[in-house]
């Protein structure tokens, strides 16, 4: 009987993902009915541009974060100062950062011709993401400790909240400040929560040595969470400024619905990357490799799926003026599939204290992202974006693979993995064929290949003895 904490874990992070995957299915109808493509592109934009500021001043702390609990994760004391640490740090630097903006709202904010309301906006919009980055801090260390139930409880209470206000802001006529509003909100009251908590039980104890031996693990990332801040919007950056704010609404909402297989797999992730820390810290890395087959398996599903039904998720959710991003969400739900192996060689690569590699290995990836998307986005627009985001997240990716094996070896079951791969690729394809093909394709013929389609995915599942339970029971077992 499989019944241990991680896979009561693996639960609770399913349910919260499924609900948060809930939200924008409530919200896009709304989004889409009420706010222009143009409006929702210039905040998307405007958003791009905060996340860069914040991830650049955040000084990727929280990877730093994340490899040292392990090192302290069985001192309760310790694990805690870490953590009160690395937060009064974090906490001065977006203090510092946000009376910047605030006093240079005469000198640079006229210059470019924004209004008084508009910078105003930009301010909720900027604390909004620099609560969201402070937060991460503390539910980090519950997934961690292994406290889902509390870090599920949090979230749910903020995108609850979000969904909420939202909802009744975009009815009220509010559009864009609705979404700005809600997501300020929803980070505040999560803010006040865990400050909450962690007074209860916290001893408020600041040590500096160990911010500077979390400084450095992170300084060497200072410029790869630029360049990752950089690659993650520069799709949306580039479509706005080379063809229009309207088509990087329609990108971004394509976008969001492929982002749902990402969100299905962060609830494996969760429990599945604090196993592999718990295996490197111990020395015990041998057998990594033929745990990650069923998890990359699973993550495939959600995939599949989308891929073969998007076009009735966006006929249901999606408002029309929105369409014409099909393509998207099949390119993209590949690149969120092969994210998959990205953060396992990014996890053994930051546990041996090498982020200057991986930041290396970013600096191509944007460098490659940059070169393929302009070019792309003239020739084919939107879609060249996410072509462009595709291409070179997959030779990235092999980059990463190559230099985190060298180091710390996982035996990887490659037939098994290629075959995946292959077969969801193959599924891809046929997608693309009937979307672009002039020919007026039978909707039963459709739905009948899609059905025998994802049968297949599960007999290669039952071939490759994915449903047996005693590979995840030995993994999630590990002390």
């Amino acid at each position: 009987m499989l019944r241990n904490k991680d896979i009561i874990s693996s639960r609770d992070y399913l349910f919260l993902n499924v609900f948060i995957i809930f939200v924008p299915i409530i919200l896009y109808p709304l989004i889409t009915e009420k706010i222009s493509t143009e409006q929702y592109g210039n905040y998307i934009f405007l958003q791009s541009v905060a996340f860069l500021f914040v991830g650049l001043s955040n000084f990727g702390c929280l990877v730093g974060y994340k490899r040292n609990f392990f090192k302290y994760r069985n001192n309760k004391k310790k694990g805690q100062i870490l953590l009160v640490s690395i937060e009064s740090f974090i906490f001065i630097i977006f203090s510092f950062l946000f009376l910047i903006n605030f006093f240079l709202n005469n000198y640079i904010f006229e210059r470019i011709n924004m209004s008084p309301d508009e910078y105003n906006y930009w301010l909720f919009l900027l604390s909004a993401i620099m609560l969201d980055f402070f937060n991460k801090y503390y539910l980090t260390y519950l997934v961690n400790k292994e406290e889902s139930k509390k870090y599920s409880f949090l979230i749910f209470i903020k995108f609850f909240i979000y969904l909420v206000i939202a909802t009744i802001l975009i009815l009220n006529g509010n559009k864009i400040l609705a979404l700005i509003y809600a997501l300020f909100i929803s980070n505040l009251i999560l803010f006040f929560l865990i400050l909450f908590l962690q007074f209860r039980s916290f001893k408020f104890e600041v040590n500096l040595n160990y911010i500077m031996d979390i400084l450095k693990i992170s300084y060497p990332l200072i410029f790869r969470i630029l360049l990752g801040e950089v690659n993650t919007k520069l799709d949306k950056i580039l479509i706005t400024l080379i063809s229009s704010a309207s088509s990087t609404g329609i990108y971004t909402i394509a976008q969001s619905i492929a982002y749902f297989i990402f969100q299905l797999m962060t609830a494996l992730d969760k429990v599945f990357i604090t196993g592999i820390n718990k295996m490197l810290f111990n020395k015990n890395n041998r057998n990594i490799g033929k745990y990650l087959t069923p998890f990359f398996y699973i993550s495939g599903i959600p995939a599949i799926f989308l891929i073969l039904f998007h076009d009735v998720v966006f006929k249901i959710f999606i408002n029309e003026a929105y369409y014409g991003s099909e393509n998207i969400v099949i390119i993209l739900s590949v690149y969120y599939l092969f994210l998959f192996f990205s953060k396992i060689s990014g996890t053994q690569l930051v546990y041996l204290k090498k982020t200057w590699l991986a930041g290396n290995i970013f600096l191509v990836n944007v460098f490659l992202n940059f070169i393929f998307g302009i070019p792309l986005i003239l020739s084919m627009g939107i879609e060249g974006a996410a072509l462009s985001t595709l291409a070179s997240s997959i030779i990235s990716i092999v980059m990463q693979y190559y230099f985190a094996n060298k180091y710390v070896h996982f035996r990887y079951e490659f037939k098994k993995v290629l075959s995946i791969s292959l077969f969801i690729l193959i599924i891809s394809s046929y997608q693309f064929l009937i979307i672009n093909s002039y020919i007026d394709i039978n909707i039963y013929f459709e739905i009948s290949v899609s059905t025998i389609l994802i049968i297949i995915y599960f007999i290669i599942g039952y071939k490759f003895n994915i449903y047996d339970q005693k590979t995840l029971i030995n993994f999630f077992n590990y002390k």
